[in-house]
């Protein structure tokens, strides 16, 4: 009797301790669910963070100088209004004269340099590359302190922008290149359009009148569109000597196109940024 009671008691026991347990289960699994949720949300908000910095364009966190009620037109060819119809290379400054001259110092203040405005330049398009990293660090590298390569026309369209692909770098002896081409897909469907696509696109060596506009051509991403205006430019050191020319035709092989690529082909902007449009963001 008394040892049938006992196994009923152990059973009883065992019973109750078996619920015990079920129940630290539940509340366990709980306890690994509040703690899942938590790790998950901190996950979510991470990747928030990161997809905004890298997929939202800083510019849309920029205050803009002022708003402006069209956006950039893309397909717009560029627009150059000489400021003299008679260019004589051989002696630019005596040309004008030294008083033409622009006394400036770079961005960081820390060397003075003159340009020589040549054009007014009005560019707009699609950015398709950009470079402000310099290892050089020339003269020409501390004052223009981005490159921007742009496309226009019907490159601005996504069924032929999507299509394209480019790269920029700076070389050991500090010239800068870009190249714009169709992507390996697509090179022999598009290769009678490579010729219009050399004279549709641009690399722009870029002086920034201050740090807002360094700023939102520093936040461009490739595809965006921008309107840049001022003037195309030849620059000198503080002794008033030449040592970097604009081109003023964007047919890199006639006599106008000058700048580094004159005898080879190549040659590139060099643009003193005075206002940059983003969408309908100003900044000047």
């Amino acid at each position: 009797m008394s040892n049938k009671f006992n196994s009923e008691d152990k059973i009883k026991n065992l019973s109750e301790n078996l619920d015990d347990f079920e129940q630290c289960l539940i509340e366990a699994g709980q306890t690994h669910r509040l703690v899942m949720h938590k790790t998950t949300l901190l996950c979510f908000l991470i990747m928030s963070v990161i997809i905004i910095i890298f997929a939202v364009p800083k510019s849309y966190f920029y205050k803009a100088d002022k708003i402006v009620d069209s956006n950039v037109n893309s397909s717009r060819a560029p627009i150059m209004y000489l400021i003299s119809d008679n260019i004589d290379e051989s002696n630019r400054v005596k040309q004008y004269g030294s008083n033409k001259l622009i006394k400036m110092k770079n961005l960081n203040k820390t060397e003075t340099f003159y340009i020589l405005p040549l054009a007014r330049y009005s560019l707009s398009g699609r950015m398709t590359a950009k470079n402000r990293f310099f290892l050089n660090q020339t003269k020409f590298d501390k004052l223009a302190l981005i490159d921007i390569g742009m496309v226009w026309g019907v490159f601005s369209k996504d069924e032929y922008f999507d299509k394209l692909s480019s790269n920029t770098s700076e070389l050991t002896d500090g010239s800068r290149q870009l190249n714009v081409y169709f992507t390996k897909r697509y090179e022999r469907e598009y290769a009678k359009m490579i010729p219009y696509l050399n004279s549709h696109f641009s690399h722009t060596h870029i002086i920034p009148a201050n740090k807002r506009i360094m700023r939102a051509l520093s936040s461009l991403r490739v595809g965006e569109s921008v309107q840049l205006d001022g003037y195309l430019v030849d620059i000198f050191d503080s002794n008033k000597h030449r040592f970097a020319m604009t081109s003023l035709s964007l047919t890199d092989y006639n006599e106008s196109s000058r700048g580094y690529g004159e005898k080879q082909g190549g040659a590139c902007e060099i643009m003193y940024v005075m206002r940059v449009q983003i969408r309908n963001k100003v900044f000047e």
